[in-house]
């Protein structure tokens, strides 16, 4: 089991969208936390890897709102090939950025149209995820840490079958296996 936590949204701190710049205001997702949305943790918002959720609200990731922003923290299934990918990718420093889908609930342009300041997003039916470039730079990856394994590998669990009969054989042989 892997354990993440990122940032997919920082709250007052202004980012460029293009053609305007945009702010999401600390207390944006207040509301929907509130509600329990239903959000899955993606790569790449789905685009990435095999295209299928690796957490989910409710079961096995809790989104909440501080001072810093959106907290994402999830246990992650290592058996799962998007999380080993992940996870080479992440120890390896290619990708460290989040992002997050959402429906704006609530809204302020100001200057002409060239600056938005996010009030209130829904997060129902939405996504957090591990992107290459997030629209914010300040948005991303706290940690992905695996499991400690050492109090696993400190014990070794045997499996004895007192025998096992061999195909095409009539002997019977002792069986051992060790697991590390």
């Amino acid at each position: 089991m892997s354990t993440f936590v990122g940032y997919a949204s920082v709250t007052e701190s202004p980012y460029d969208m293009g053609f305007y710049d945009e702010v999401v205001s600390r207390g944006a997702f207040s509301k929907t936390l509130a509600e329990s949305p239903d959000v899955h943790f993606n790569l790449v918002h789905g685009e990435g890897g095999s295209g299928l959720p690796l957490a989910r609200t409710g079961q096995n990731m809790t989104l909440s709102e501080d001072s810093h922003g959106l907290r994402v923290e999830a246990d992650l299934d290592d058996d799962d090939p998007d999380v080993m990918l992940l996870n080479r990718k992440v120890k390896n420093g290619l990708i460290e950025d989040m992002s997050f889908a959402f429906k704006i609930v609530r809204q302020r342009w100001e200057n002409g149209d060239t600056f938005r300041h996010i009030l209130e997003a829904s997060l129902h039916h939405g996504d957090v995820t591990v992107t290459p470039r997030g629209a914010n730079p300040a948005a991303g990856v706290v940690s992905l840490r695996r499991a400690a394994l050492a109090p696993l590998r400190a014990r070794v669990v045997t499996w004895h079958a007192s025998v096992v009969s061999w195909p095409n054989s009539s002997a019977r042989r002792p069986f051992s296996r060790s697991v590390r």
